[in-house]
């Protein structure tokens, strides 16, 4: 069977001691049918002089090297290359600068992509990774997720990675129009933003449980895993702060402006989030649960059920 055209999108700062492993990762993909789209926000540490000496040892690759938005924030970075796409671009994956990919990661997306009901229809994957931690010898696979996606937990949970996501050209169509509204909000993470959309359209999502790439955890990551009792703690923490509160703010506002986007159950859903959010001691008496919202382990849903009626998120 013929490789479908997919186009690699990357995001870059400051990453030149990062790149290289992850450049030699993508040469190294079973699927071939590939090239690399690359987004710069600014780098001054030689990233850019990388990239291109790279593009010139493998013109095969095809590199297109851009400038990204200069907002200093990453999602920023990632839905500007998105906007900057087009069909003719094909499958998209998304990629971190610091990651490196498994060999088989591309072949085994499309892959699974395919042998879904209806592959033509809007249809995003993302897989487990596996974590590099620092003073372990041995790499820790992230964590499984054992409620299925959709919208309910998309709209306080984020579960697909976008250091792993591929998605197909029916998909990235729709998420590419969403790029205006989400940028306008500023939302905090481009990834969650996707799932946000994918399940809010009712789009096939696929979760392997196949870990496909190496997560290299350093004091540069903007999110670190999620792995461990320690991990665990630090997100319910998050729930509490009024960080999350704010970006749960900046998803709604994104999302308020994607009625041609979402299927009527997720406009139901996400303005009746809205108005319980802006209920003040109603929230006592119904919580996040009741509204259709849950997160994936039994002590974050705790955790949520409690934030809510409190007013914390």
């Amino acid at each position: 069977m013929a490789q479908p055209p997919l186009t690699i999108l990357m995001c870059t700062y400051q990453g030149v001691d990062h790149l290289p492993a992850q450049l030699r990762s993508f040469l190294d993909q079973s699927h071939r049918n590939w090239r690399l789209f690359v987004s710069d926000d600014g780098s001054s540490d030689g990233t850019r002089e990388m990239l291109a000496t790279w593009g010139a040892r493998n013109p095969d690759a095809e590199l297109r090297l851009v400038d990204g938005p200069g907002a200093g924030q990453s999602a920023a970075n990632f839905l500007s290359l998105l906007a900057r796409t087009t069909p003719e671009d094909g499958y998209l994956a998304f990629a971190d600068q610091d990651d490196v990919w498994l060999p088989q990661k591309l072949e085994r997306a499309c892959a699974k992509i395919a042998a879904l009901p209806d592959p033509e229809a809007p249809a995003v994957y993302s897989s487990r990774s596996l974590h590099l931690l620092p003073g372990r010898a041995r790499p820790v696979p992230s964590r499984r997720f054992g409620r299925p996606p959709a919208f309910g937990n998309a709209l306080v949970q984020n579960i697909l990675s976008g250091h792993a996501l591929v998605m197909n050209p029916a998909a990235a169509c729709i998420l590419r129009a969403s790029v205006p509204a989400a940028l306008s909000a500023r939302v905090p993470y481009h990834d969650w933003w996707f799932y946000q959309i994918a399940t809010g359209a009712g789009m096939q999502v696929v979760i392997d449980d196949e870990p496909m790439l190496l997560y290299r955890q350093h004091d540069a990551n903007e999110l670190g895993g999620n792995r461990g009792f320690g991990s665990g703690l630090a997100r319910i923490g998050m729930l509490w702060s009024e960080r999350f509160a704010g970006w749960i703010d900046r998803n709604l506002e994104g999302l308020a402006a994607c009625d041609d986007l979402l299927n009527p159950e997720a406009r139901e859903m996400r303005d009746a989030f809205a108005a319980w959010r802006r209920s003040g001691r109603n929230r006592l008496l119904r919580g996040p649960h009741a509204l259709g919202l849950y997160r994936q382990s039994r002590g974050a849903g705790v955790a949520l059920e409690l934030m809510g009626r409190l007013g914390r998120i």
